[in-house]
């Protein structure tokens, strides 16, 4: 597991750190209120969080509301969960996300902005994402984003998921259709050799009935995957992948391929 512990204690360049700060203006700004609500100094990342959240259960209350918005809510409720802070601040940020009026008097209805921030911003696969790998708590991303929030899995059953997880993204890695001619030059050179495609589409059925299967939340899951193929890409999509396709590769001969022991909660 040490390709996938560098890979998650890997942290964003200033320039998207510079994104991550302009998409969480952008969430706070839609709610003019909100800023005049901020105590001064308040440096809590996870306050773009708290407001998705608060704006998704505002619209999912709406008549004829999508389904998919209580979705976007439970990802961004496991988004808050990996916040670096107590429980406490981070319930004390949901808390006056929620104060913050976003019903438009006339109508009982949620306002453009607020339905213009949940459409463009908080739904956005890609963007709840890119929030965990800017603002999430290294340690709660790796070992916390999966499960429910005040019910902490035990150590062996996160092992076992992280694992599982490792083993489907890499797996994934050497399955695509269509890799950069980089990457593709870096797949032929792997050492040790990656499996074929029987054995990668084997490895990805497996771990994925063992991530469905595992205990915890399904939304922070989902979100655990999504996060771990963001960085594969992020790593892949470089000019010299050669190592960190080596290094994949024996991930897979070690710990996915049957018979490789690969669940062992003693692994790190």
């Amino acid at each position: 597991m040490h390709l996938v512990t560098s890979l998650l204690r890997s942290r964003p360049s200033s320039s998207m750190k510079l994104r991550f700060a302009i998409l969480a203006g952008a969430l706070w700004l839609h709610v003019p209120a909100a800023s005049a609500q901020q105590g001064a100094g308040d440096g809590f990342k996870g306050r773009g969080a708290a407001l998705c959240i608060a704006t998704g259960e505002l619209l999912a209350g709406q008549p004829g509301a999508d389904a998919s918005i209580r979705d976007g809510v439970l990802a961004w409720r496991q988004i808050l969960h990996v916040m670096e802070a107590t429980e406490d601040r981070r319930q004390a940020a949901l808390d006056s996300a929620r104060a913050l009026s976003g019903i438009d008097e006339r109508t009982g209805l949620a306002t453009p902005a607020v339905q213009a921030s949940w459409s463009t911003i908080c739904a956005v696969r890609d963007l709840q994402v890119r929030y965990i790998a800017g603002y999430a708590s290294e340690e709660r991303a790796r070992n916390n984003l999966a499960e429910e929030p005040g019910t902490p899995l035990g150590a062996e059953e996160t092992q076992r998921l992280k694992v599982s997880v490792a083993c489907l993204v890499a797996a994934e890695l050497f399955s695509q259709p269509r890799p950069s001619r980089t990457l593709r030059e870096a797949f032929r050179g792997a050492s040790p050799r990656h499996p074929d495609a029987g054995v990668l589409q084997a490895i990805r059925e497996r771990s994925r009935r063992e991530i469905d299967r595992a205990p915890g939340s399904a939304a922070g899951k989902a979100l655990a995957v999504d996060y771990l193929r963001y960085l594969y890409d992020l790593v892949s999509g470089g000019r010299a992948p050669q190592d960190f396709v080596n290094r994949t590769s024996q991930l897979i001969q070690d710990r996915c391929q049957p018979g490789a022991g690969s669940h062992e909660p003693g692994g790190s």
